[in-house]
């Protein structure tokens, strides 16, 4: 069989959760939200998100129901607006 997969990460400390629900009333205050989430740390803990999900992932590949059905030697990678 063929198909693909899908994994969607959510990054804690730099996801909706900076802007939702926070009474932000312009761009302006908007963009200090954003600024203040772009930080190094922010950028490292990301990082390691992606390489938590493949173990995670590898480990799911390894074992149970759906063994060996991951390609993981083929895998994409996307992001935005960091």
């Amino acid at each position: 069989q063929a198909g693909f997969v899908s994994v969607h990460l959510q990054h804690a400390g730099s996801d909706s959760e900076l802007w939702q629900n926070k009474g932000i009333q312009s761009k302006s205050e908007l963009l200090r939200v954003f600024g203040r989430a772009a930080t190094p740390r922010n950028a490292v803990d990301r990082a390691r998100d992606v390489s938590f999900a493949l173990d995670e992932l590898t480990k799911m590949n390894r074992s149970g129901t759906h063994q060996n059905r991951l390609d993981l030697l083929r895998v994409g990678m996307a992001g935005h607006s960091f």
